[in-house]
């Protein structure tokens, strides 16, 4: 007889099946018998030991080495005496080996596995001791896949359910809340989450964003009818505990190009104050103050002392210093120099406020600025005193026709 299912592949002195299984009973193959290998040219060898159904050792090495090849080996005829005793010697020894393990299987207590051989192929299964296996008030431990309990009570306590267990899902009181659930139509109590979604506050409804357990912001919305006739929203920022709320912005405000209109310039403005004039920012550039109407109501003032063109113990008038003053002006054209978001600026006509610091103090404002300046903040630039130069030209002015009289009665 010959056993000739699947391929062969041999290197050195270890051959490796494919679609084999050299350990089956029924193919009978034991070791000393002959492989002939169909290749070219024809290859023999002689099983020294069986090591799987799918690997063999074999004598002599393989020379060249094979794979894939079609082969045959050589079985013992049954009919024989002699190959019908090493049949049934392997038969046999197989048979006791697995009744042995079928015995182990049906009596055991013990929780463990047992190995037997089916059609040559090790197979591991767990005895009858495992699969029974329970605790002592008969019932599968949760270690074993079981609840540890007798009763349905039981094994929901044991796995650690609660009474929401044993609760249908609906929409009344002892059921189990569904999404749908109109009881869930409040956030009060909770202690945070999001929110996903549009949130709806309805009229006369106020939001309270709280700093302490009594302080805080409360913002709502009331409509108004404004001068065109329009209605409009209006936020309204309250205050609880009796005090005014302040409105912060870390990044400026942005409004719109007029009521109809969208800038596609999208920049804030932030106003700053604490003392003298209110700078604007742009925004983070420093683009300025803003200049207000000047009020000049004599009830507004005080210490008011009149400039007269007379000469005061030997010192000049008050309009010979102006007139003097103002011929050091230096009328110029420049152009200011871009800054931060501030383009560069056309040709102008002015003052250089440094070259009136020294002729007419008066006349100019701030600290000035030093080299390395901040671009963005040239808060300390000096800036000029409009009224007071017209009221330096006004002295000179009067100065002149003082002169011009003068000149005039000299010539009459």
């Amino acid at each position: 007889m010959i056993y000739n299912t699947g391929t062969i592949s041999i290197n050195g002195n270890t051959a490796t099946g494919t679609g084999t299984n050299w350990t089956a009973a029924a193919s009978q193959i034991r070791v000393s018998q002959t492989i002939i290998v169909l290749s070219n040219p024809v290859q023999m060898f002689q099983i020294t030991a069986i090591n799987s159904g799918t690997s063999l050792t074999v004598t002599p090495a393989a020379s060249p080495a094979l794979s894939g090849q079609k082969y045959g080996i050589l079985i013992t005829d049954s009919l024989s005496v002699d190959g019908l005793a090493q049949s049934m010697s392997q038969l046999i020894n197989e048979y006791d080996e697995n009744i042995g393990a079928w015995e182990t299987f049906a009596s055991t207590s013990a929780n463990q596995t047992i190995t037997v051989t089916i059609n040559g192929v090790s197979v591991t299964i767990p005895a009858l001791g495992k699969l029974a296996q329970k605790g002592s008030n008969g019932a599968v431990p949760i270690a074993q896949g079981g609840h540890g309990g007798t009763t349905a009570a039981e094994g929901r306590t044991n796995l650690g359910l609660g009474s929401s267990a044993t609760r249908d899902v609906g929409t009344t009181s002892g059921t189990v809340a569904a999404g749908d659930d109109s009881r869930l139509n409040t956030v009060d109590g909770k202690s945070g989450g999001v929110i996903k979604g549009n949130v709806t506050i309805d009229y006369g409804g106020v939001l309270f964003l709280r700093d302490t357990e009594v302080e805080g912001v409360a913002i709502n919305a009331v409509a108004n009818q404004f001068a065109d006739s329009s209605w409009r929203p209006i936020v309204v920022f309250g205050a609880t505990a009796g005090r005014k709320s302040v409105l912060l912005s870390e990044g400026g405000v942005l409004c719109k190009a007029g009521l109809d209109n969208w800038s596609n310039l999208r920049t804030s403005y932030f106003l700053d104050y604490e003392s003298g004039p209110i700078a604007l920012y742009i925004d983070s550039t420093r683009v300025g103050t803003l200049q207000l109407a000047t009020t000049s109501d004599k009830f507004l003032k005080k210490e008011i002392e009149y400039l007269s063109d007379k000469n005061v113990m030997g010192e000049l008038s008050a309009t010979a210093t102006a007139l003097s003053e103002v011929m050091e002006w230096k009328p110029a054209t420049f152009k200011f120099k871009k800054r931060g978001i501030i383009p560069e600026s056309e040709t102008k006509l002015g003052f250089i406020a440094n070259d009136l610091i020294i002729p007419s103090p008066e006349c100019v404002k701030g600290k000035g600025l030093e080299e390395g300046f901040d671009e963005n903040n040239a808060a300390d630039a000096y800036s000029l005193d409009e009224t007071a130069m017209i009221a330096k030209l006004t002295l000179s002015i009067q100065e002149l026709q003082k002169q011009i009289a003068e000149l005039q009665g000299r010539n009459v």
